[in-house]
């Protein structure tokens, strides 16, 4: 990055250079490479850079001047995050790409939902284009309001539009908790078509009717302590003291791993024997679901767990989603280890509870820092798990302002960053799956 204003790149590559940046969020990079280039080229990317950096009215200037009908969809939502709906409105009616008016209108409709303004979601959302999130989430603001038979509707309506097993089973749940206040009878046909899918309503509908959630492949238990030949020479180069170019090689020889390396490496690099696994055979294989939980720093994790009253199923449920079980992962703001704690996280915990940082990458200390720390949320919301996760994920801070609702369910559809919404669901499946081989 240090090195980008010295590069000369032509604009058709520093516009692709920029994109990539802007994934990484380095937004000031983004800026820097951009702002000397065409105005008309660049403006919706930097609009996008200023805003993601909290200078929302360097954006809104930079919005009113470009031509680019992305940047004028984001416009008007802007203005409507700031109250100004004549102005929104004016520009939505100039919009001609009805892909970028329904990605508005939706962006609007869950402000509203976010804020349990209901009726004013309905509003938004009911002038899209049809589409899976449209009626998803018009369900959501109707079964709020306690219209319960047209939730329902749109719940149902939803399945029209699905892409995969996890989104007709979020749609058959919904229904469920819906024709469940109408006609309890009726409701369970949903729960269990619901149980016949993928993700974490999947998993919550499974467990509701006492269906196991994890595969039988999941529960595989390795004996054999011999290394096939491409694993024994990842395995040797890992043991001579590097990590990194392990997981280079491993890679380099993907084509030529089998199974049976696989599985083998998942006792020596958990992350690496994942993350081979979705690469070579993909998500949802048997190879990748014999290696996609594993159970490392078993003594860790219940001395954590005894120490701070946690289970052992929930800490690897937080590990694999902060990690996947990578004890060198650094994420972009910063956050370091299994349990990914960031600096200033992790020295106020330290002080509390008395222990002595040295390495935080080290796997004790940082899985000691972060179960305290979870530990310390837990309490804070009163035992509430979900709202304790999503502080993990999004600071305590910002949860604190969120939807007041007792509905967990609810509450997790309307949390207002995507990013956490997903963690949620994502830790809670990996709990219900730990929990279950734990056993």
């Amino acid at each position: 990055r240090e090195f980008i204003p010295q590069l000369r790149l032509s604009p058709e590559e520093a516009l692709s250079a920029s994109e990539e940046l802007f994934r990484k969020r380095y937004y000031k990079e983004v800026i820097s490479l951009l702002e000397p280039l065409e105005f008309g080229k660049t403006c919706y990317m930097l609009g996008r850079s200023y805003l993601s950096l909290k200078e929302r009215e360097k954006a809104i200037g930079i919005f009113e001047r470009c031509e680019d009908e992305r940047a004028k969809a984001d416009l008007a939502v802007l203005y409507f995050e700031l109250g100004q709906k004549d102005q929104s409105e004016r520009i939505l009616s100039t919009l001609q790409d009805k892909r970028l008016l329904s990605d508005a209108l939706f962006r609007m409709g869950r402000q509203c939902l976010t804020r349990e303004n209901y009726g004013c979601a309905i509003d938004y959302l009911s002038r899209m284009e049809p589409s899976y999130r449209r009626e998803f989430n018009l369900g959501l603001s109707y079964y709020a309001l306690g219209n319960y038979s047209k939730a329902l509707e749109s719940f149902l309506r939803s399945l029209e539009y699905t892409r995969d097993k996890e989104e007709r089973s979020a749609s058959y749940f919904w229904a469920y908790k819906s024709a469940f206040m109408i006609d309890k009878e009726r409701a369970n046909e949903y729960l269990i078509k619901a149980s016949n899918g993928n993700g974490f309503y999947y998993a919550v509908s499974s467990a509701m009717l006492g269906l196991p959630v994890a595969s039988k492949a999941m529960r595989v238990v390795m004996e054999d302590e011999s290394f096939p030949k491409t694993a024994s020479i990842i395995r040797a180069i890992w043991l001579a003291g590097f990590p990194e170019y392990a997981r280079l090689e491993a890679f380099k020889r993907i084509r030529e791993m089998t199974s049976s390396d696989i599985l083998a490496l998942s006792k020596l690099d958990t992350y690496l024997a994942i993350r081979l696994a979705t690469r070579k055979y993909g998500y949802g294989s048997l190879v990748y679901s014999a290696v996609a939980f594993p159970k490392p720093y078993r003594d860790i994790v219940e001395r954590a767990s005894n120490t701070y009253g946690i289970s052992p199923a929930l800490i690897y449920a937080v590990m694999r989603q902060e990690s996947l079980f990578d004890t060198y992962a650094i994420s972009v703001a910063g956050a370091k280890g299994l349990m990914q704690l960031l600096d200033g996280t992790a020295q106020y915990v330290a002080r509390r509870e008395g222990i002595r940082i040295k390495n935080l990458f080290h796997p004790e200390t940082n899985i000691l820092l972060g179960v305290a720390y979870l530990r310390y949320l837990l309490d804070m919301w009163n035992g509430d798990l979900v709202r304790a996760l999503a502080s993990y994920n999004a600071g305590p801070t910002r949860v604190k302002n969120w939807n007041s609702t007792e509905d967990v369910y609810l509450f997790i559809e309307t949390v207002p960053i995507a990013e956490t919404r997903n963690y949620v669901k994502r830790v809670l499946y990996n709990y219900y799956v730990y929990s279950e081989l734990l056993k």
